[in-house]
Protein backbone atom coordinates (compact mmCIF):
# COMPACT_ATOMS: atom_id res chain seq x y z
CA UNK A 1 0.00 0.00 0.00
CA UNK A 2 1.04 3.86 0.21
CA UNK A 3 3.43 2.70 3.23
CA UNK A 4 5.73 1.11 0.53
CA UNK A 5 7.53 4.33 -0.07
CA UNK A 6 8.71 6.79 2.66
CA UNK A 7 8.31 10.57 2.23
CA UNK A 8 11.44 11.10 5.14
CA UNK A 9 11.42 14.46 6.25
CA UNK A 10 14.84 14.02 7.85
CA UNK A 11 17.63 11.80 6.02
CA UNK A 12 21.09 11.80 7.36
CA UNK A 13 22.56 8.11 5.94
CA UNK A 14 22.38 8.85 2.48
CA UNK A 15 23.50 6.02 -0.32
CA UNK A 16 26.74 7.52 -1.34
CA UNK A 17 28.88 4.75 -3.33
CA UNK A 18 27.28 1.81 -4.66
CA UNK A 19 28.41 -1.35 -2.80
CA UNK A 20 28.67 -4.97 -3.96
CA UNK A 21 26.58 -6.19 -0.46
CA UNK A 22 23.47 -3.75 -1.56
CA UNK A 23 21.25 -6.59 -2.44
CA UNK A 24 18.73 -4.41 -2.95
CA UNK A 25 21.32 -2.27 -5.41
CA UNK A 26 19.79 1.31 -4.60
CA UNK A 27 20.61 4.62 -5.56
CA UNK A 28 20.30 8.16 -3.91
CA UNK A 29 19.91 11.40 -6.34
CA UNK A 30 19.04 14.96 -5.55
CA UNK A 31 16.42 16.12 -8.53
CA UNK A 32 14.62 18.62 -9.72
CA UNK A 33 11.11 18.90 -10.71
CA UNK A 34 8.75 21.42 -12.37
CA UNK A 35 4.79 21.42 -12.58
CA UNK A 36 1.83 23.29 -12.53
CA UNK A 37 1.25 22.47 -8.89
CA UNK A 38 3.25 20.59 -6.31
CA UNK A 39 2.34 17.17 -6.65
CA UNK A 40 2.93 17.22 -10.53
CA UNK A 41 6.21 19.08 -9.81
CA UNK A 42 7.33 16.25 -7.56
CA UNK A 43 6.07 13.34 -9.73
CA UNK A 44 8.50 15.07 -12.54
CA UNK A 45 11.20 15.13 -9.90
CA UNK A 46 10.45 11.22 -8.76
CA UNK A 47 10.36 10.12 -12.69
CA UNK A 48 13.45 11.87 -13.35
CA UNK A 49 15.24 10.02 -10.63
CA UNK A 50 13.62 6.97 -11.94
CA UNK A 51 15.19 7.79 -15.51
CA UNK A 52 18.24 8.22 -14.24
CA UNK A 53 18.60 4.97 -12.27
CA UNK A 54 17.50 3.12 -14.84
CA UNK A 55 19.97 4.63 -17.71
CA UNK A 56 22.81 3.98 -16.08
CA UNK A 57 22.28 0.54 -14.62
CA UNK A 58 19.87 -1.44 -16.89
CA UNK A 59 20.06 -2.46 -19.94
CA UNK A 60 16.58 -2.67 -22.35
CA UNK A 61 16.01 -2.75 -26.01
CA UNK A 62 12.86 -0.91 -25.12
CA UNK A 63 12.29 2.83 -24.07
CA UNK A 64 10.70 1.66 -20.98
CA UNK A 65 10.61 5.26 -19.23
CA UNK A 66 8.72 6.80 -22.26
CA UNK A 67 6.16 4.16 -23.01
CA UNK A 68 3.15 6.07 -22.08
CA UNK A 69 1.15 3.10 -20.53
CA UNK A 70 3.48 2.77 -17.57
CA UNK A 71 5.52 5.88 -17.19
CA UNK A 72 3.16 7.18 -14.58
CA UNK A 73 3.11 3.55 -12.94
CA UNK A 74 6.43 3.21 -12.62
CA UNK A 75 6.98 6.26 -10.16
CA UNK A 76 3.16 5.15 -8.26
CA UNK A 77 3.91 5.07 -4.75
CA UNK A 78 2.79 0.85 -4.40
CA UNK A 79 5.53 -0.64 -6.49
CA UNK A 80 8.55 -0.04 -4.48
CA UNK A 81 10.97 1.27 -7.27
CA UNK A 82 11.49 4.03 -5.16
CA UNK A 83 12.23 3.15 -1.74
CA UNK A 84 12.54 6.80 -0.19
CA UNK A 85 12.35 10.12 -0.42
CA UNK A 86 12.93 13.64 0.93
CA UNK A 87 11.49 16.72 -0.10
CA UNK A 88 14.45 19.38 -0.02
CA UNK A 89 12.64 22.30 -1.36
CA UNK A 90 9.51 23.74 -2.60
CA UNK A 91 8.95 27.02 -4.17
CA UNK A 92 6.31 28.60 -6.49
CA UNK A 93 7.89 30.80 -9.12
CA UNK A 94 6.75 34.74 -10.65
CA UNK A 95 5.28 32.17 -13.85
CA UNK A 96 2.93 30.51 -11.76
CA UNK A 97 5.24 27.21 -11.84
CA UNK A 98 5.97 25.12 -8.96
CA UNK A 99 9.31 23.65 -8.02
CA UNK A 100 10.23 21.19 -6.50
CA UNK A 101 13.86 19.66 -5.15
CA UNK A 102 13.89 16.32 -3.85
CA UNK A 103 16.22 13.29 -2.94
CA UNK A 104 15.32 10.04 -4.06
CA UNK A 105 16.42 7.04 -3.38
CA UNK A 106 15.61 4.44 -6.10
CA UNK A 107 15.87 0.69 -5.90
CA UNK A 108 17.39 -0.70 -9.04
CA UNK A 109 16.80 -4.42 -8.23
CA UNK A 110 12.56 -3.41 -8.08
CA UNK A 111 13.09 -1.63 -11.49
CA UNK A 112 14.24 -4.45 -13.09
CA UNK A 113 11.53 -6.94 -11.11
CA UNK A 114 9.02 -4.32 -12.53
CA UNK A 115 9.76 -3.97 -15.87
CA UNK A 116 10.07 -8.00 -15.89
CA UNK A 117 6.50 -7.86 -14.58
CA UNK A 118 5.43 -6.15 -17.78
CA UNK A 119 6.67 -8.41 -19.89
CA UNK A 120 9.84 -6.38 -20.67
CA UNK A 121 13.07 -8.19 -21.07
CA UNK A 122 16.08 -6.02 -19.07
CA UNK A 123 19.30 -6.71 -17.53
CA UNK A 124 21.62 -5.34 -14.77
CA UNK A 125 24.16 -3.34 -16.84
CA UNK A 126 27.82 -4.30 -15.84
CA UNK A 127 29.35 -5.80 -13.03
CA UNK A 128 30.18 -4.60 -10.01
CA UNK A 129 33.61 -3.94 -10.19
CA UNK A 130 32.27 -0.93 -12.56
CA UNK A 131 29.39 0.25 -10.28
CA UNK A 132 31.24 2.66 -8.67
CA UNK A 133 32.58 4.18 -11.47
CA UNK A 134 29.07 4.38 -13.00
CA UNK A 135 27.45 5.71 -9.95
CA UNK A 136 30.24 9.02 -9.60
CA UNK A 137 29.36 9.32 -13.38
CA UNK A 138 25.69 9.24 -12.74
CA UNK A 139 26.16 11.72 -9.86
CA UNK A 140 28.45 14.30 -12.06
CA UNK A 141 26.11 13.83 -14.79
CA UNK A 142 22.75 14.45 -12.31
CA UNK A 143 24.61 17.62 -11.28
CA UNK A 144 25.56 19.34 -14.32
CA UNK A 145 21.76 18.85 -15.29
CA UNK A 146 20.65 19.86 -11.66
CA UNK A 147 22.32 23.11 -12.50
CA UNK A 148 21.19 23.44 -15.98
CA UNK A 149 17.67 22.90 -15.06
CA UNK A 150 17.61 25.57 -11.96
CA UNK A 151 19.90 28.29 -14.52
CA UNK A 152 16.50 27.75 -17.05
CA UNK A 153 14.23 28.44 -13.91
CA UNK A 154 15.49 31.58 -13.12
CA UNK A 155 16.16 32.92 -16.44
CA UNK A 156 12.03 32.87 -16.70
CA UNK A 157 11.60 34.56 -13.49
CA UNK A 158 14.53 37.41 -13.59
CA UNK A 159 11.77 39.80 -14.85
CA UNK A 160 9.31 39.48 -12.41
CA UNK A 161 12.49 39.54 -9.44
CA UNK A 162 13.11 43.03 -8.94
CA UNK A 163 10.74 45.86 -6.98
CA UNK A 164 11.50 49.82 -7.27
CA UNK A 165 11.26 52.93 -5.13
CA UNK A 166 12.21 56.75 -6.68
CA UNK A 167 12.38 59.97 -4.25
CA UNK A 168 13.10 63.15 -6.43
CA UNK A 169 14.93 66.15 -4.42
CA UNK A 170 14.07 69.46 -5.02
CA UNK A 171 15.58 71.09 -8.54
CA UNK A 172 18.93 72.58 -8.73
CA UNK A 173 19.36 75.57 -10.74
CA UNK A 174 22.41 74.81 -13.64
CA UNK A 175 24.44 77.00 -15.90
CA UNK A 176 26.55 75.50 -19.14
CA UNK A 177 27.29 77.23 -21.99
CA UNK A 178 28.52 74.62 -24.29
CA UNK A 179 26.63 74.73 -27.72
CA UNK A 180 23.29 72.70 -27.83
CA UNK A 181 22.22 73.19 -24.23
CA UNK A 182 20.16 76.32 -22.49
CA UNK A 183 22.21 78.70 -20.58
CA UNK A 184 20.08 78.06 -17.22
CA UNK A 185 18.14 74.28 -17.14
CA UNK A 186 17.26 72.48 -14.14
CA UNK A 187 18.73 69.17 -12.73
CA UNK A 188 16.20 66.92 -10.28
CA UNK A 189 18.50 64.43 -8.58
CA UNK A 190 16.63 61.18 -8.29
CA UNK A 191 17.27 58.40 -5.92
CA UNK A 192 16.40 54.84 -7.36
CA UNK A 193 16.46 51.74 -4.73
CA UNK A 194 16.39 48.41 -6.12
CA UNK A 195 14.65 45.36 -4.23
CA UNK A 196 15.35 41.69 -5.37
CA UNK A 197 11.72 40.72 -4.51
CA UNK A 198 10.53 37.12 -3.05
CA UNK A 199 10.59 35.93 -6.82
CA UNK A 200 14.47 36.13 -6.70
CA UNK A 201 15.21 35.61 -3.17
CA UNK A 202 13.30 32.11 -3.23
CA UNK A 203 14.97 31.24 -6.18
CA UNK A 204 18.56 31.40 -4.48
CA UNK A 205 16.95 29.54 -1.41
CA UNK A 206 16.12 26.61 -3.97
CA UNK A 207 19.54 26.90 -5.65
CA UNK A 208 21.30 27.04 -1.88
CA UNK A 209 18.91 23.87 -0.74
CA UNK A 210 19.96 21.86 -3.97
CA UNK A 211 23.54 22.98 -3.36
CA UNK A 212 23.97 21.86 0.28
CA UNK A 213 22.23 18.36 -0.56
CA UNK A 214 24.92 17.64 -3.60
CA UNK A 215 27.62 18.55 -1.52
CA UNK A 216 30.12 15.76 -1.23
CA UNK A 217 30.82 15.15 2.76
CA UNK A 218 34.44 14.53 4.35
CA UNK A 219 34.53 10.70 3.75
CA UNK A 220 33.22 11.56 0.04
CA UNK A 221 36.00 13.68 -0.92
CA UNK A 222 38.46 11.52 0.29
CA UNK A 223 37.21 9.06 -2.05
CA UNK A 224 37.63 11.20 -4.51
CA UNK A 225 41.27 12.62 -3.52
CA UNK A 226 42.32 8.42 -3.11
CA UNK A 227 40.79 7.78 -7.12
CA UNK A 228 42.05 11.46 -8.31
CA UNK A 229 38.68 12.31 -9.27
CA UNK A 230 37.86 16.15 -9.76
CA UNK A 231 36.82 18.45 -7.36
CA UNK A 232 35.08 22.13 -7.23
CA UNK A 233 34.83 23.97 -4.08
CA UNK A 234 32.39 27.25 -3.74
CA UNK A 235 32.04 29.58 -1.05
CA UNK A 236 28.16 30.66 -1.37
CA UNK A 237 26.45 32.88 1.02
CA UNK A 238 29.28 32.42 3.57
CA UNK A 239 29.42 28.63 3.85
CA UNK A 240 32.03 26.30 1.80
CA UNK A 241 31.10 23.45 -0.43
CA UNK A 242 32.88 20.48 -2.15
CA UNK A 243 30.91 19.39 -5.55
CA UNK A 244 31.49 17.40 -8.66
CA UNK A 245 31.16 19.80 -11.40
CA UNK A 246 32.26 23.27 -11.37
CA UNK A 247 28.72 24.57 -12.96
CA UNK A 248 27.52 25.88 -9.54
CA UNK A 249 30.22 28.55 -9.98
CA UNK A 250 30.13 29.71 -13.07
CA UNK A 251 26.25 29.39 -13.13
CA UNK A 252 26.15 32.05 -9.75
CA UNK A 253 28.85 34.46 -11.02
CA UNK A 254 26.22 34.74 -14.21
CA UNK A 255 23.57 35.32 -12.52
CA UNK A 256 25.58 37.94 -9.75
CA UNK A 257 27.85 39.34 -12.54
CA UNK A 258 24.90 39.62 -15.61
CA UNK A 259 21.88 38.59 -15.35
CA UNK A 260 21.51 40.70 -12.18
CA UNK A 261 23.11 44.00 -12.99
CA UNK A 262 21.48 44.00 -16.79
CA UNK A 263 17.91 42.98 -15.23
CA UNK A 264 17.98 45.09 -12.39
CA UNK A 265 18.26 48.12 -15.27
CA UNK A 266 14.58 47.01 -16.24
CA UNK A 267 12.43 49.83 -15.40
CA UNK A 268 10.47 52.71 -16.61
CA UNK A 269 10.59 56.48 -15.05
CA UNK A 270 7.49 58.27 -15.61
CA UNK A 271 7.61 62.08 -14.75
CA UNK A 272 4.19 63.06 -16.87
CA UNK A 273 6.12 64.55 -20.03
CA UNK A 274 8.82 61.72 -20.87
CA UNK A 275 9.16 58.01 -20.31
CA UNK A 276 13.05 57.03 -20.16
CA UNK A 277 14.33 53.81 -19.30
CA UNK A 278 16.87 52.75 -16.65
CA UNK A 279 19.60 51.76 -19.26
CA UNK A 280 18.93 54.98 -21.12
CA UNK A 281 19.20 57.32 -18.00
CA UNK A 282 22.39 55.42 -16.89
CA UNK A 283 24.21 56.29 -20.19
CA UNK A 284 23.20 59.41 -19.99
CA UNK A 285 24.18 60.13 -16.41
CA UNK A 286 27.77 58.02 -16.56
CA UNK A 287 28.56 57.38 -19.76
CA UNK A 288 28.57 53.56 -19.50
CA UNK A 289 26.07 50.49 -20.55
CA UNK A 290 23.52 48.84 -18.87
CA UNK A 291 26.37 46.85 -17.07
CA UNK A 292 27.18 50.02 -15.49
CA UNK A 293 25.30 48.57 -12.02
CA UNK A 294 28.64 45.38 -12.58
CA UNK A 295 30.99 47.97 -12.64
CA UNK A 296 29.84 50.07 -9.25
CA UNK A 297 28.84 47.18 -6.78
CA UNK A 298 30.51 44.11 -6.08
CA UNK A 299 27.46 41.34 -6.77
CA UNK A 300 29.39 38.17 -5.15
CA UNK A 301 28.65 34.50 -3.94
CA UNK A 302 29.94 35.68 -0.30
CA UNK A 303 27.00 37.67 0.32
CA UNK A 304 23.72 37.58 -1.39
CA UNK A 305 22.16 41.23 -2.40
CA UNK A 306 18.83 41.98 -1.03
CA UNK A 307 18.93 45.71 -2.10
CA UNK A 308 20.91 48.54 -3.33
CA UNK A 309 20.46 52.26 -4.49
CA UNK A 310 22.00 54.68 -6.92
CA UNK A 311 20.92 58.00 -7.69
CA UNK A 312 20.64 59.42 -11.58
CA UNK A 313 19.97 63.15 -12.45
CA UNK A 314 17.43 64.23 -14.94
CA UNK A 315 18.08 67.80 -16.88
CA UNK A 316 14.97 69.89 -17.34
CA UNK A 317 13.95 73.45 -19.03
CA UNK A 318 11.77 75.68 -16.40
CA UNK A 319 9.18 75.12 -18.80
CA UNK A 320 9.19 70.96 -18.70
CA UNK A 321 9.78 71.44 -14.42
CA UNK A 322 6.56 73.19 -14.97
CA UNK A 323 4.48 69.99 -16.14
CA UNK A 324 5.89 67.41 -13.57
CA UNK A 325 3.44 66.55 -11.13
CA UNK A 326 5.27 63.71 -9.55
CA UNK A 327 7.78 61.07 -10.38
CA UNK A 328 6.98 56.80 -10.87
CA UNK A 329 9.07 54.44 -11.73
CA UNK A 330 7.85 50.47 -13.01
CA UNK A 331 8.85 47.37 -14.14
CA UNK A 332 8.83 46.46 -17.49
CA UNK A 333 8.76 43.47 -19.40
CA UNK A 334 11.84 42.83 -21.99
CA UNK A 335 14.06 39.97 -22.81
CA UNK A 336 16.50 38.82 -25.83
CA UNK A 337 15.05 36.30 -27.87
CA UNK A 338 18.66 34.26 -27.41
CA UNK A 339 17.75 34.80 -23.51
CA UNK A 340 14.47 33.11 -23.85
CA UNK A 341 13.87 29.41 -22.99
CA UNK A 342 11.25 27.16 -23.25
CA UNK A 343 9.22 25.59 -19.84
CA UNK A 344 11.46 22.30 -19.06
CA UNK A 345 9.18 19.93 -17.02
CA UNK A 346 5.55 20.36 -17.09
CA UNK A 347 3.18 17.86 -16.30
CA UNK A 348 3.67 14.86 -18.01
CA UNK A 349 7.32 16.36 -18.99
CA UNK A 350 11.01 15.46 -18.20
CA UNK A 351 13.81 17.13 -18.40
CA UNK A 352 16.72 15.27 -20.28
Amino acid sequence: GKNQITETKKQTDVVSFYQPNNDEKTVTLTEVGKGNSKDAAKLCALRNAIEKAFGTFISSNTSVINDNLIKDEIVSISNGNIQSFEILSEEQMADGSNVCILKATVSVKKLISFCENKGIKVSYKGNLFAANIKLIQIYTKNECILHNNLMQIFRKNILKGFDYTITASDPVRQTDHRAGLPPVFWRVPLSIKVNLNSNILSFFKLYESAIINIALNNSEIDYYKSHNLELYEIDFNNKKYTLRTGLAAANLEEILKYFLPKYALNFKIKNGISVEKGSEIISKNYQESGFWLAHHYTFNLYSIPTSFSFSVNQDLSLSELEKISEYSIVPFSYLDPKDDTSSACEEGTNWN
